[in-house]
């Protein structure tokens, strides 16, 4: 692969560029950084002849010595090739990434962006730390940036790679939900996984304990990843920490917090039946009645109906919920479009 690390050329870089990406401070004034058109010979063939870079790389000064810390906002996209262009395409929109200079490489004829030692080709996904900025073609560093590469390759967002949490392996795609959901670390989306898969003895054992008095129960992903329980009548409002076992390793584990919540004035059994009534009566307004449910995270009863909220099916609505009362759950009527079809 052609290093990206060239002592042929020289460019000042002044400490704007490291302070608008937040990734590393600079500690040198002129780092060494590679022109496109700089040729590198093949590394696997020694007496192969000279390539000439067609892709321009757009790099920040980078000591893995010195800039032992960085900034840890999450960077993830996939890696697009374009006319000799390096895009990090991020949604919908296409970034520049500027990549750490004094360990990243680039192999021409592979099109393998390696940085820190993991390989990357064009159409991969990457997840790591790094930082952002804004490329303004007359202010800031403009002049720094162009002479490294062709400047119809620069976006309005810089997106500095840094080198800490960097995968180059196939993320599962679970993993990769829980990543694009969430936006959380690798590390903390195969926890979530752990505990989903192994949170079943547990959960029964709350169950157990609180057996009569459970009034839902669900997980919550956000701001804090935990159990919750809701529990009828009163009682002080705690959170424990319950370890979730691997079941097939006993000395394995990952402690879940369970938020326990007193109030509720109906407990999930009770839930069920009222579900079961307010079928019966969405049926006897609405012909086309999808599906009824109990949302155990908002405490009410939701009502699927396929139609539009036209001022008539609204009209129906206020029949309903007058019928309804104020002594049970809150019953909620969705209109949708979706059909449910025999198996």
């Amino acid at each position: 692969m052609n290093n990206i690390k060239s002592k042929s050329s020289l460019i000042a870089m002044p400490t704007c560029l490291a302070v608008l990406v937040g990734l590393s401070a600079c500690t040198t004034s002129s780092p060494t950084i590679d022109k496109p058109s700089t040729p590198l010979a093949a590394v696997n063939d020694l007496s192969a002849k000279p390539i000439k870079i067609k892709t321009s790389i757009f790099t920040y000064p980078f000591d893995p010595e010195i800039n032992i810390a960085q900034t840890q906002a999450v960077v993830s996209g996939t890696f697009i090739w374009e006319k000799g262009c390096i895009f990090l395409k991020m949604g919908d929109e296409y970034t520049t990434p500027l990549f750490p200079s004094s360990v990243t490489t680039w192999d021409e004829q592979k099109q393998i962006i390696t940085i820190d030692g993991h390989a990357f080709k064009m159409g991969d996904d990457i997840r790591t730390n790094g930082g952002y900025g804004k490329y303004d073609p007359v202010e800031g560093f403009s002049n720094e940036l162009e002479n490294m590469g062709n400047k119809k390759c620069l976006k309005p967002t810089l997106s500095g790679i840094g080198t800490q949490g960097l995968v180059d392996e196939p993320v599962d795609p679970e993993i990769k939900y829980y990543l694009e959901q969430y936006n959380i670390s690798i590390k903390e989306a195969e926890r979530r996984l752990f505990i989903s898969a192994n949170r079943d003895a547990a959960f029964e054992a709350l169950n157990e304990e609180f057996n009569g008095r459970i009034a839902g129960s669900y997980i919550e992903n956000e701001p804090r990843y935990k159990y919750v329980l809701r529990m009828v009548g009163t009682g002080k409002d705690n959170t424990r920490l319950v370890k979730i076992y691997d079941r097939n390793n006993a000395s394995k584990y990952e402690v879940l917090p369970v938020e326990i919540k007193y109030g509720a004035r109906f407990t999930k059994e009770e839930a069920r039946l009222q579900q079961a009534k307010a079928a019966k009566l969405v049926s006897r307004y609405f012909s086309k009645l999808r599906i009824t449910g109990y949302d155990e995270e908002k405490n009410i009863i939701v009502a699927d109906v396929h139609g539009k909220p036209t001022p008539e099916n609204l009209e129906l609505v206020k029949k309903v919920q007058s019928e309804w009362g104020e002594d049970k759950l809150p019953l909620t009527i969705e209109f949708v479009s979706y059909s449910i079809s025999p198996l």
